[in-house]
């Protein structure tokens, strides 16, 4: 089954994100920080056609992550998004594909996935399907890390009816 990767620390809109995708005919896998991600990749990589992926990021940030990913995953899709707008420049990446603005609802959010990769919506079912976590089972914290402003609340996605 093809498959999603999610890189986004905080845990409460990982999991508002994949019950946006449901529905969706795809395995969804998830990281919560770049070295996560770099990790699933290696694990799981035919099977990942795309990335959604937080611009900050704990232990390897965004643009670090997205700078190896185009090294060992040069054909891989990533959509990048973050609470706070980006510069094209921070943009840059032969496999960047596209931004999103948090906070963004569904139907955006579906709409890039289209454009990343058309047969993820393509095969969306009536019906929503089992979501398979890939994450470690250690806990991790959520807590605001030095990259970003500090204690700064978790962005809320909203989710469309």
């Amino acid at each position: 089954m093809d498959a999603l990767l999610i890189v986004e620390d905080q845990a409460e809109l990982r999991r508002l994100v994949m019950r946006q995708l449901l529905g969706l005919n795809l395995e969804i896998l998830e990281a919560g920080d770049g070295i996560e991600a770099l990790q699933i990749l290696q694990d799981h990589g035919p099977r990942v056609r795309a990335a959604l992926v937080d611009w900050t990021l704990p232990v390897l940030g965004g643009a670090e992550l997205v700078r190896r990913m185009g090294q060992e995953h040069a054909s891989l899709p990533i959509l990048l998004c973050s609470a706070h707008p980006l510069t094209p420049a921070q943009c840059r990446g032969d496999n960047v594909k596209g931004f999103m603005l948090k906070p963004y609802l569904r139907a955006t959010l579906r709409e890039h996935l289209a454009e990343l990769w058309p047969p993820f919506v393509q095969t969306a079912t009536p019906l929503p399907q089992a979501i398979v976590s890939h994450r470690p089972s250690a806990p991790t914290t959520d807590a605001a890390h030095t990259a970003g402003p500090a204690a700064m609340p978790a962005p809320e996605v909203e989710e469309d009816p």
